[in-house]
């Protein structure tokens, strides 16, 4: 599972240094792929094909767009031994991706935020608290 968050920056390659306390459940292959609010998501290879199960027992003539939007940008990437990887460059720019980003754990996967984009998150949430509130209440948290 991954918790917390991280600041790092991006290299001129475009490659990441992942936190190290990620590494371990992450595994040396994994998936990246366009998220939600302009963020990556990053699945472990048991988790994304968890999740890629889920995506496809939908009716095609249902989520045929959503199936497109998911599978058409995601990648299966590795890390290096310094525990780099290469973020591609289409998903670079989907994100805003450009030096600095905040690395999020999120239970079951990694978001990738650029620094800018997080920001704007945290004071969207922070600006209307009882949101949260009302959505753990639907769920009797």
């Amino acid at each position: 599972m991954f918790y917390g968050k991280a600041k790092h920056s991006i290299d001129a390659k475009g490659r990441i240094i992942l936190p190290s306390k990620y590494r371990e459940n992450l595994g040396e292959s994994f998936f990246v792929m366009r998220g939600l609010a302009n963020c990556l998501f990053v699945y472990p290879e048991a988790g994304f094909r968890e999740f890629e199960a889920k995506i496809k027992a939908l009716p095609i003539s249902d989520a045929g767009d959503v199936q497109r939007y998911i599978f058409h940008s995601t990648e299966q990437v590795s890390m290096d031994k310094q525990g780099r990887f290469v973020i591609p460059p289409d998903l670079r720019d989907f994100a805003k991706l450009d030096k600095d980003v905040v690395i999020a754990g999120a239970s079951s996967r990694i978001e990738i935020w650029s620094d800018k984009e997080y920001e704007k998150y945290e004071q969207r949430v922070e600006a209307d608290p009882q949101k949260i509130s009302e959505i753990l209440s639907l769920f009797g948290i």
